[in-house]
């Protein structure tokens, strides 16, 4: 296992371990300890990083360090003069209204009023809401749309596409998510693989703010890639597919949190995101383009009441499943634990298939 690996999985212990001091939480956090002691063939170099881990965070943590990543934007803020923000945020109310203003505002910049909290909720009831706000996917869309259009000059698209995820992670208030896929589009541009990239991001925010690892928010936004990541060790699927089963296995991973903040899920949760997910997209798409003029409004005012009673009636159908189960600890740390160890069986089955094929060019 990679070094970087046994960082992201020693940290996500504490991140665990660190939201809730208990018998359980304990139980979580050695179960993960004990992984990447078994998983990482150097065990010295786990037992100093763990080491060094510990005295760094409960350092830190001793201080007061931030819990978001909004001191950015207020430091953006200070040196601007200005809050960009809300002056955007203004400009859409004016010149849009304040129904289609304030979802065009809910979309780009994930400000939440009392005009688009009605669709908010709908779509919460519906467990698709991380898909009206700009998340890491969406992100991830639009710097591959660059990286297409500069493929022969591949330094400067990453370098855009770093920009353009500095600039959207700015506008929609530096989430998780999309601090995220900042960090990684900046390690990009030296020619990280995905993999390095995802856990190097998570490294450096969780040194950077280390209480910011005990939000639900950046744990559902880590633990939704970990699952992307586990659907790719497991199957080779077509294209066709890969949407399908990628959306499920985020979903697998983030049940817990969900079920802990919203104490149930939606039955036709994964189904209504392959739904709705292209069709944010082009919302996402033309209103980053069209929304500063107001002479589109007839289309999006179609397009916004469209979602809304579509999200309706689903609403009537939707089967609610209750999961507040999860608010037990060790419920919670044993779903993890079952998790984690079949994602540790994945690697140590894939590693051995490697030897094999290795050791069969060898001897042929």
């Amino acid at each position: 296992m990679k070094i970087t690996n046994t960082i992201i999985l020693w940290m996500l212990a504490c991140c665990f371990y660190m939201n809730s001091e208990t018998v359980s939480s304990t139980f979580l956090f050695l179960f993960f300890f004990g992984s990447c002691l078994v998983n990482h063939v150097n065990k010295f170099k786990v037992l100093l990083i763990s080491g060094l881990g510990f005295i760094f965070l409960f350092y830190v943590l001793s201080f007061e360090t931030p819990s978001s990543f909004n001191f950015l934007n207020d430091y953006l803020n200070k040196i601007m003069g200005i809050n960009l923000r809300e002056i955007i945020n203004s400009y859409f109310i004016k010149i849009h209204g304040q129904t289609l203003g304030s979802f065009i505002s809910l979309v780009l910049l994930n400000i939440k009023n009392d005009y688009n909290y009605p669709i908010y909720y709908k779509l919460i009831d519906l467990s698709i809401v991380h898909l009206i706000v700009i998340s890491s996917y969406h992100i991830n869309i639009f710097c591959g749309l660059v990286n297409k259009i500069f493929h022969k000059f591949p330094t400067l698209g990453r370098i855009i596409s770093a920009l353009l995820s500095f600039t959207i992670s700015y506008l929609n208030g530096f989430s998780p998510s999309s601090i995220r896929v900042f960090c990684a589009n900046v390690f990009g541009i030296f020619k990280s693989t995905r993999n390095c990239k995802a856990n190097l991001s998570f490294i450096f925010l969780g040194l950077v703010a280390p209480k910011v690892l005990i939000s639900f928010g950046f744990l559902m936004s880590f633990l939704g890639s970990r699952g992307v990541k586990l659907f790719y060790k497991t199957h080779n699927s077509g294209k066709l597919y890969e949407a399908f089963f990628t959306s499920i296995f985020a979903t697998i991973y983030i049940i817990p949190s969900l079920g802990i903040i919203n104490n149930s899920i939606s039955l036709w949760g994964v189904f209504l995101s392959l739904l709705y997910s292209p069709i944010f997209i082009l919302v996402y798409i033309f209103l980053f383009i069209f929304s500063w003029v107001n002479w589109l409004d007839p289309v999006f005012i179609v397009a916004y009441n469209l979602i809304f009673e579509v999200s309706k009636v689903l609403e009537h159908i939707n089967v609610v499943i209750p999961i507040s189960i999860f608010k037990n600890e060790w419920i919670f740390s044993i779903y993890y634990s079952s998790l984690e160890l079949f994602n540790l069986y994945i690697f140590r089955k894939r590693s051995s298939m490697k030897w094999k094929l290795n050791k069969l060019e060898r001897v042929y």
